[in-house]
């Protein structure tokens, strides 16, 4: 994979994220009958989730996904209250490319210029044609400032597949929507990881912790 693979586009759309964290989004019941119905206090807890990634203020993170079908791997931070993140980018096969340094804000990416350089060329957002921007979209859909509707929720017909550990922590995993699933951290209600399918190749987003988050931002972004 090229380096300039890692700024270019791939065909990619991102789909909002199903009915969290906001009402103007409306997912669509799942099809299918694994697992079992949520319960009403699991439904809060799933209403609830997003607003407390916000409530928190931000996380480390890592990211897979896929770059003109190769699998590509992010590690960074973000700040779900201002909307900025820093992320690099690497192929998981090192032999396919370097690793790329971004930053983003609610208005633009910047892409490091080349590998190691400390000069960024701040872009456009368009998700729908990179899939840099794609997962960086998704990212920042992972916060919200209220608390979603629980109808809507029901309505999607979210249901528990099951539990299980994520790095020896408990977490129980959620099918929501179409092509969303959600681990939530048992008692915290605090997400740990999360999966869309609505994206070719999928992406798969895991936060690491539920901190503050202060992004120091190259110059560019303030031109």
């Amino acid at each position: 994979m090229s380096g300039r693979a890692f700024v270019a586009a791939g065909a990619v759309v991102l789909a909002a994220l199903a009915g969290c964290g906001g009402q103007d989004r409306q997912p669509q019941p799942q099809t299918g009958a694994a697992g079992k119905p949520a319960t009403d206090a699991q439904v809060l807890m799933l209403a609830r989730v997003l607003q407390s990634d916000f409530e928190h203020g931000g996380s480390q993170f890592t990211a897979a996904f896929q770059i003109d079908g190769q699998p590509a791997l992010a590690s960074g931070r973000v700040d779900f209250r201002s909307g900025r993140g820093n992320a690099v980018v690497r192929p998981a096969n090192p032999d396919q490319g370097a690793e790329r340094e971004f930053f983003w804000t609610r208005k633009k990416v910047l892409a490091q210029a080349a590998p190691g350089s400390r000069r960024y060329n701040p872009e456009a957002p368009d998700a729908q044609g990179n899939p840099v921007h794609a997962m960086v979209k998704f990212i920042n859909l992972l916060s919200a400032e209220t608390i979603d509707n629980t109808a809507n929720i029901t309505a999607a017909g979210p249901r528990l597949m099951g539990r299980t550990t994520i790095a020896g922590a408990p977490v129980e995993q959620f099918r929501y929507g179409n092509g969303i699933t959600l681990w939530i951290h048992t008692g915290s209600g605090l997400l740990r990881r999360i999966h869309t399918s609505r994206v070719n190749g999928g992406i798969t987003v895991d936060l690491l912790t539920h901190e503050p988050v202060k992004i120091e931002l190259p110059a560019e972004a303030r031109r």
